[in-house]
This record gives structure tokens, sequence and C-alpha cells, in this order.
């Protein structure tokens, strides 16, 4: 028993044309000093989304007022909701507070806009027990980034027991389109997010997101991909995780070279003291592919490598068909017999360049005809490439260490924290 009390008070205002609103707000008194208020907003507006936020409170409320879980709750929500005729789905979002003897404040959300607390007219960051984070992935079927969003879904949960936090992600495929990525961008802001990781589809379109993200003042962390206009990230409420641009490059030329000082015969196959090259670029703009591509070459030559450039370099996407198709051009032709070292920005796209000199029939693993083709990210399906001597090497891109690090970042994103808070990471 104390003498604290709560004031409470709601103010619904229709949706523009509808006569019933589309929120509800109950307010259910569990005892004398404690009590449960649930808001929720239904699908859609006017009668339907009315229908659906009036079940949602009502039952939510009387039911929590009973000392049910909220377990049990969305349970029976589940069960009761009408299906929408024309989205074919049950769905309310809610906020709930639920008042215990005037003293503490428990909230819980769900796909609500956060809650705003004040504490003398100013904003207070309120301790959290459960995060929503966002991940927007340029295309799932990139083969590095699937290694990233398996370390990613990994760490949030091992991450998140170590700090006594739930981390739910919601990873959304772009497909490789911006248009869908920024779609799917305007549901998640919208949805109260604490954080969105963003794997960028179109590296020039980084500018939309994080005005985005000022607008609903979320954080946000892009990784892998680096907007093209890097003044843009801030730092304030936006980060970019990845490696130094250069370092990929730089280690597919120490790569060409090494072999090159042990074995010249074996890249100059021809013996005219040049090496006929080529280079499969990621996409235009992408500020890592175009170090990779600059640094690989540039390297090689600083190291001893007279290589020759056959043609202008070629833009693949980082898609094996594309890369396949693109060095089959080539070798009708420059001849394949004229083509003696491929750079590849990633895996991917090397492995497209090999499986077109498999149909002319190099780089069998047979120990015959044999062009150099180095790529970018190491993983299994490179390896087992250059265990079957197809592919002469790769670099390694730690998908695992990237996840844990976009984990890390959102936490104290989130959290409101300095963003290399708890890591051993180093701002550029």
């Amino acid at each position: 028993m104390n003498n604290l009390c709560a004031d409470i008070g709601y103010k619904s205002v229709n949706h523009y044309g509808e006569q019933l609103c589309g929120d509800h707000v109950d307010v259910v008194e569990q005892d004398e000093n404690s009590t449960v208020i649930v808001l929720a907003d239904g699908l859609g507006s006017g009668v339907k989304a009315s229908i659906l936020s009036t079940l949602t409170s009502k039952i939510i409320s009387t039911m929590m007022a009973e000392g049910l879980t909220l377990e049990d709750c969305v349970e029976t929500i589940a069960a009761t909701l009408p299906i929408c005729s024309v989205r074919g789905v049950a769905y309310s979002t809610f906020t709930i507070i639920h008042l215990l003897n005037n003293e503490t404040a428990e909230v819980m959300q769900y796909d609500n806009p956060l809650l705003i607390l004040l504490r003398d007219g100013e904003n207070y960051d309120y301790p959290k027990t459960e995060l929503n984070i966002g991940v927007l992935v340029w295309k799932y079927s990139d083969t590095y980034g699937s290694s990233v969003r398996v370390a990613m879904d990994k760490y949030a949960k091992e991450i998140g027991a170590e700090k006594g936090l739930t981390i739910n992600l919601e990873m959304q495929d772009g497909n490789d389109d911006q248009a869908t990525q920024n779609n799917q961008a305007d549901v998640m802001f919208a949805a109260g997010k604490d954080h969105i990781i963003i794997n960028l589809c179109d590296t020039s379109a980084g500018q939309y997101l994080v005005d985005l993200a000022k607008q609903y003042n979320v954080p946000i962390s892009f990784y892998n991909k680096e907007p093209v206009d890097s003044a843009i990230v801030t730092g304030s409420n936006s980060i970019f995780v990845g490696t130094k641009p250069e370092e990929a490059g730089i280690m597919q030329g120490e790569i060409l070279a090494d072999l090159y000082a042990a074995n010249p015969e074996k890249v100059d196959k021809n013996g005219d003291g040049k090496v006929a090259t080529l280079e499969f670029e990621g996409e235009i703009n992408n500020p890592e592919a175009i170090a990779r591509t600059e640094y690989s070459l540039s390297t090689a030559i600083e190291k001893g490598v007279p290589c020759e450039m056959m043609t202008e370099n070629q833009v693949a996407n980082w898609d094996t068909a594309k890369a396949q198709e693109m060095m089959t051009a080539q070798i009708a032709s420059l001849g394949v017999e004229n083509i003696e070292v491929v750079f590849c920005n990633n895996d991917d796209m090397a492995i497209g360049v090999i499986a077109a000199l498999n149909e002319v029939g190099y780089n069998l693993g047979d120990g015959g005809d044999e062009v150099i083709v180095i790529g970018v990210d190491c993983t299994d399906t490179a390896v087992e490439y250059i265990n079957a001597g197809k592919l002469y090497g790769t670099v390694k891109q730690d998908g695992d260490a990237m996840g844990k690090a976009n984990i890390l970042m959102a936490i104290n994103g989130a959290l409101g924290k300095d963003w290399l808070d708890g890591t051993d990471y180093t701002m550029a």
C-alpha cells in the first residue's frame, strides 16, 4: 500500500472519412493500485480495424487483469480475431502498460511505434529486455550473404542470452531490387523496430534509408555494401560495418604474385613476358568492388607480375550466371588460349567464370589446360573448387565474424550506447 496514483488519459482520432476509429484503448483495474492499459491498432481502417483493435484490447486487458500470461492472451487473440477477406490475415498491433502497485510499469509492445517515456521534459531511455531488429538483405541467393545471415541468427540468440536480451530478428529479401527494399524499409520503420541492419541492393540508394532513420529516430547499420556517398553515414544514428575495401584486392594480387615468383610459366603460359588479365567486377559505383578491382591488379603489378588487361572490366553484378555468360563472350572474342588470369570480386562470379572455362575444356581439375582464377569470400563451394584443382585461390571473407559484428552493433544502437561499446572493433 502506498500513496502513489496514476493519471491515465487518451485521445482517439478517426481516420479521415471514417465514423469508427481503428485504434482502441482499454483500461482495467486489477486491484486498488494495479492497472492494465492496452492500446491496440487493427489492420486497415474503419469498421474492420475497429473490430480487430476492440477485440484485441479487451481480450488482453481482461485476461492480464485476471493474472493470465501474455502468451495466453496472444494465443486467444490468434484463435479469436476474424480473418480479413481481402488480406487473408487477422492482425492487430498492441502496446500494454501493466502498472503494479502504482510503483512499477511493465511495458509490452508488438509492432506499434515504440513507447515514449518523458522525464523532466526529456526523452528517457527505459531499460529493455527484448529488442526487435530488422534486417534488409540485398538478395538471399548470394552465397557469402547467406553465411552472414546464418551467423546473425546464431549470434542474436547467443549474445542475446549472454546479455539477458530476447532479440527478435525479422529478415527480408530485397531480391536485388532497391524499390522492393525501400518498401520493406518503410514497413519496418513504421513498425517501430529498435534497429535496422541494411545490406543495400543499390549502393547509390543509401540516402533514402538514412532519411527514414532520422524521421523515425531509429538507428541503422549498413554492412558489406557501403553507400557510395559515405558522408551520409554520420556515426550518430548510422554506421557502416565492413573491412577496408582495398584489403581483399591486395590479397588477391599477392596470391598471384607469389605464384608468379614461384612458377612464372604457370601464369605466363605463352612466355611472351605479359600476363593476359581479365577483371570481373561486382557492380558499378560500389566502393568495395572498385577497390578490389583496382588493388588486385595494381598489387600484382607492383610485386612484379607483368599483367596486361585484355579488355574493360566485366561487371557481372556478383552473380554466377551473369559471370558465366560474360566469360563465354570473352572466350569467343579473345580465344581461351589468350586468357591467362581472371580476378573476380567474389567467389560466385569465379564459379561462373570456371563454368564457362569448363565448356571449352579448361579448369577441369584434371591437370590439363588452366586459366588462373582468383576469387574472394572463401565460400564452401570455392573451397571445393580449390581442392578439385579448378579454382586457384580465394581470399577469406569471414561471414561468421560479419554476422557477429552486425548483431553487436545493432544491440548497441538499439540501447543507445556507443557503437563500439564492449567490442574490440575500431572505427576507420
